[in-house]
């Protein structure tokens, strides 16, 4: 049992239990609990999370996943989009603090987050994929851009066209900019050492194509990050 003191947002002492109550102070008493740092969320949608896991079969690529629930769940996608975007963004927050998420790093376009609880990081560049990101070669190779370091979905996917794609990512990489992979379920060790890191995000990989990356071996070329991806793909709860 400890007692924990907290000033400003930050630890600043730690104690045996019951030593640091002082008269004046707020103080809250939690039985059959743990503490533990704050997690960082390498790859969310934090406007996604209010739709249910869309999914009718096991894919062989994002691709394939995209148009089958364009045409299959239509209604559904319809009914959360009429939500309001900034309650879909508050609600994003909502489940990554719920999880003891603290540092969320939104994927896509740049959201106006109001109020936020936890950090929402947004700083990088983000491009979609391939085969969504319209024009994403010229973007990643535009000469005055600021941010040089770049976050995209590759090898989302089982087949022989995902790796391919990261194929792709590398021989148009011209000036080498740092590129953040996401998922890489499809990359081998040897297109691994051509990324800055991967972030992993395995619940997301099996519910779409029933497989993950293969962490055990690209960790030996680069970081691995873990990311939960928007309930499209993923369960609310990060712990599942």
């Amino acid at each position: 049992m400890k007692d924990i003191r907290i000033r400003n947002g930050r630890i600043q002492q730690l104690a045996p239990a019951g030593s640091l109550t002082a008269e004046g102070e707020e103080y809250f008493l939690f039985h059959r609990a743990i503490a533990f740092p704050g997690l960082i969320n390498s790859h969310d949608h934090l406007d996604f999370n209010l739709f249910p896991q869309l999914g009718n079969r096991i894919y062989n690529n994002y691709r394939e996943w995209g148009k089958d629930i364009q045409e299959v769940n239509k209604a559904e996608i319809a009914r959360v989009l009429r939500i309001p975007l900034p309650l879909r963004i508050r609600w994003g927050i909502y489940k990554n603090l719920l999880n003891g998420i603290t540092t969320v790093v939104n994927h896509g376009r740049q959201l106006r987050v109001e109020e936020p609880l936890i950090t929402v990081y947004q700083r990088s560049r983000s491009l979609h994929s391939p085969a969504f990101e319209k024009n994403w070669k010229w973007k990643i190779n535009f000469p005055f851009i600021k941010s040089r370091t770049f976050a995209m979905h590759l090898g989302e996917g089982t087949d022989k066209e995902s790796s391919r794609e990261i194929d792709s990512m590398i021989k148009w990489n011209i000036f080498r900019r740092n590129v953040i992979a996401i998922h890489g379920v499809a990359m081998n060790p040897q297109q691994a050492a051509a990324f800055r890191a991967l972030i992993w995000c395995p619940a997301s990989n099996y519910f779409l194509l029933n497989k993950t990356a293969p962490v055990h071996t690209l960790n030996k070329q680069m970081d691995i990050m873990l990311g939960t991806d928007s309930t499209l793909t993923a369960s609310w709860n990060l712990w599942e």
